[in-house]
């Protein structure tokens, strides 16, 4: 299986991480990526990244600190890259970087309740949704005990 890199958004990938797009039935629940790179430098405390297989961006992600804990406020697999386990691999990486920080207490997004939304794709992620909305979206939380948790599981099924 390839590994996964996370890379800075630059102006030298800028143009091949804007050019990835999502499936015709998922237009309309997650923001361009262009305009995420604009927003994000906007805003403290924010990142985003390219990530790539084999040298070829799959996807793209943007998330924001907050004090005690990570809002993932972009997630998006390229069209042609999904149903292959990326953006789950993809999820998984960026989840440990973000635990690996030991005052990150839980990480959240937003996700939309529509045909083609991906709620159940954050479900099997470790993400649980608390019926609570945020600017719109439903939010989803995987707490740090709830990821251990998890990841222990996983361990102790593929040891």
């Amino acid at each position: 299986m390839s590994s996964l890199e996370f890379r800075e958004v630059t102006l030298e990938n800028l143009k091949e991480l804007t050019a990835l797009k999502v499936g015709e039935a998922q237009k309309g629940l997650v923001a361009d990526n262009l305009w995420t790179v604009a927003q994000v430098g906007l805003v403290t405390d924010s990142y985003c990244r390219g990530v790539y297989q084999d040298g070829t961006p799959v996807a793209f992600f943007a998330v924001q600190w907050e004090p005690g804990h990570v809002y993932v406020w972009r997630f998006m697999v390229g069209a042609e890259h999904q149903g292959r386990g990326v953006g789950s691999r993809t999820m998984a990486k960026l989840l440990a970087e973000l635990f690996d920080d030991p005052k990150v207490g839980y990480v959240d997004l937003g996700v939309q309740r529509k045909p083609g939304g991906a709620e159940p794709f954050y479900v099997k992620c470790g993400f649980t949704p608390t019926e609570e909305q945020n600017h719109g979206d439903w939010r989803m939380v995987v707490t740090r005990d709830d990821y251990e948790r998890r990841r222990a599981e996983t361990q102790g099924v593929s040891s």
